[in-house]
């Protein structure tokens, strides 16, 4: 593989500022077309649709109970979420650290406090899945004018 003498400022410009349009462009589009058409739905989601599923086979009396659970209004409820994500990140902990015979403070205080999780949903959920999008979109546009 070649590596070039110098950083070509003018490419890396030109590929920040298609970067920062086509970026807008899907918030456009998102904005402008799809959220509109999730909000009007009156249909629920696959994932609610899932989850009702699960929670009538399972005899489940609170239906909403993947709602947002992380929302405490009282003290004993912000408690239980507390104890929820210790024992979480307890048994986590030892899915990991008893078969690898080390125990990582960092990474238990890491899940206690949802830090891999905030990572997750800003860093995959917010960017990622956009840009798989254009990436396919990029690649069908691609085989298309190839094609003619």
């Amino acid at each position: 593989m070649w590596k070039h003498a110098c950083i070509r400022k003018g490419w890396v410009a030109r590929q920040v500022v298609k970067l920062l349009i086509f970026t807008g462009f899907m918030g456009f589009i998102i904005e402008q077309y799809i959220n509109p058409i999730v909000k009007n739905s009156k249909h629920p989601l696959k994932g609610d649709l899932l989850l009702n599923i699960l929670a009538e086979l399972l005899r489940f009396g609170d239906r909403e109970f993947y709602k947002d659970w992380w929302n405490a209004r009282t003290f004993e409820e912000g408690l239980a979420i507390l104890i929820a994500f210790l024992l979480s990140a307890i048994f986590h902990e030892l899915c990991i650290a008893v078969p690898c015979h080390i125990f990582k403070l960092w990474a238990f205080l890491s899940i206690m406090f949802q830090v891999g999780n905030m990572i997750f949903w800003s860093i995959f959920s917010i960017f990622g899945q956009p840009m798989c999008v254009l990436l396919y979109y990029h690649d069908v546009m691609n085989r298309k004018v190839k094609s003619v």
